[in-house]
């Protein structure tokens, strides 16, 4: 081959390959590029507002959204008009955001109840969301930096759950916070609590009348989930606890009458005394050593409380 029909020959093989790369850079990308690319504008615009925690987690809903987008035949063919999450063909970062902050939302009332009302959400909450709520029970409010985590982690378990538990979720956690769940009989309630003030700060002749009625209402029935032993027990370790609360608040006001008595110099008006004085409180609260730092115990009273609101239902 002679040198001229070889520069030909390298000639043609450039511009195959040039028209090649040419129509490969103008093809159109496919729906996982897409995707992906704005799975990451949306990471990099958050980042540039700082957003924070709630951003990032509809940044982790966007990159998601966008991959189950990117994975159906259908992308970008106007089939996903209804879908609330995709607005003329791109994923919706608003309503990412709402849905996220909804969820972190939700994470943050339920690591506010109680154990007994977490634990009674098994029969509609997975074994794993309802473990992982109680472990961030233990972590405390100190911990900023631990809850925060532990609260973005069940923010994101509760993402998994489908429609019928989220919905069930939502549900019980405002009836929660109503006070419309496992609501008490206000009849219950004030008998027993008026058996209890009158056992533990009554004189003995409303301790005996008191006595006398719950003792009634045992007799009305012949099984219970306690003995009147465990019954007059739980009485006799409120009354002490009592008699414990009791000291210890009037030590407490004491403390407090001393520390006005420099405080208040120069006072009168009743208003400022009032504020002076619960400065005064608040800060022998916070002192050290001060042995006024922690509440006087209210288990026993509890404890005997709820004994005396079965009582109370066979009697109202």
């Amino acid at each position: 081959m002679s040198s001229v029909s070889r520069v030909a020959a390298a000639r043609a093989v450039s511009a195959l390959i040039a028209s090649t790369t040419t129509r490969a850079c103008a093809a159109k990308p496919s729906p996982y590029h897409r995707a992906h690319t704005r799975s990451v504008v949306v990471s990099v615009n958050a980042r540039r507002r700082g957003d924070g925690i709630k951003t990032r987690a509809g940044n982790e809903l966007g990159r998601e959204r966008a991959a189950d987008l990117a994975s159906g035949s259908d992308f970008g063919r106007g089939d996903e008009s209804d879908d609330p999450l995709v607005h003329m063909g791109r994923v919706n970062k608003s309503a990412l955001k709402r849905i996220a902050q909804d969820q972190r939302a939700l994470a943050v009332a339920l690591l506010g109840l109680p154990k007994s009302q977490v634990t009674q959400m098994r029969r509609f909450l997975p074994e794993d969301v309802v473990e992982l709520t109680l472990q961030g029970a233990q972590i405390t409010r100190k911990k900023r930096v631990a809850f925060k985590r532990h609260e973005g982690a069940l923010a994101r378990r509760l993402r998994a759950l489908n429609d019928g538990e989220r919905d069930a979720l939502a549900a019980a956690i405002q009836q929660i916070q109503t006070g419309t769940s496992g609501a008490i009989n206000p009849n219950v309630e004030n008998t027993a609590t008026s058996w209890r003030n009158m056992l533990l700060k009554g004189s003995e002749d409303d301790a005996l009348a008191a006595r006398d009625e719950i003792f009634a209402a045992l007799d009305s029935r012949d099984v219970w989930s306690f003995t009147r032993q465990e019954l007059m027990r739980a009485v006799s370790d409120a009354t002490t606890e009592n008699a414990i609360r009791e000291e210890q608040i009037a030590l407490f006001k004491s403390a407090v009458d001393e520390e006005m008595k420099l405080l208040s110099i120069g006072i009168e008006d009743e208003e400022s005394l009032n504020q002076t004085r619960a400065y005064a409180a608040n800060a022998l609260k916070n002192r050290k050593g001060s042995g006024f730092d922690k509440e006087p115990s209210v288990t026993k009273s509890r404890a005997l409380l709820k004994l005396l609101r079965i009582v109370a239902e066979a009697a109202v």
